[in-house]
């Protein structure tokens, strides 16, 4: 089996390994960046503040909202984001296989209030 990836303008085909060797080394400040834009394309607004708990997800004013906690580290970031994402309805947007691989195993772990 062989995947697709599209870093920029360059197609990559990758066996299931080299998949798993690709997300398990990929930088995780890209994760985030690729949560984040998943994030607004959900409709869902990302926030940093300083308060204390780690964060989550919510609703405020017919908005949803993912608010974080600034002092997190980027791996606190990434799991945490990845987590609330996953329970918000995914169905119909393009998700590189890494990322929803990611979500994915958030995902099972969630019962989720947020579908539409």
């Amino acid at each position: 089996m062989r995947f697709l990836i599209r870093p920029g303008n360059i197609t990559i085909y990758l066996s299931a390994h080299s998949l798993f060797l690709y997300f398990f080394f990929m930088d995780e400040t890209i994760l985030l960046q690729d949560l984040e834009n998943l994030a607004a394309e959900l409709g869902a607004e990302v926030r940093y503040d300083t308060f204390a708990g780690k964060g989550g997800l919510c609703r405020y004013g017919g908005k949803v909202y993912v608010i974080l906690n600034e002092e997190l580290t980027v791996h606190e970031r990434v799991h945490l984001l990845s987590r609330e994402l996953a329970k918000l309805p995914l169905d119909g947007v393009f998700i590189r296989p890494q990322i929803r691989h990611l979500l994915e195993g958030e995902d099972s772990e969630q019962v989720s209030d947020f579908d539409n």
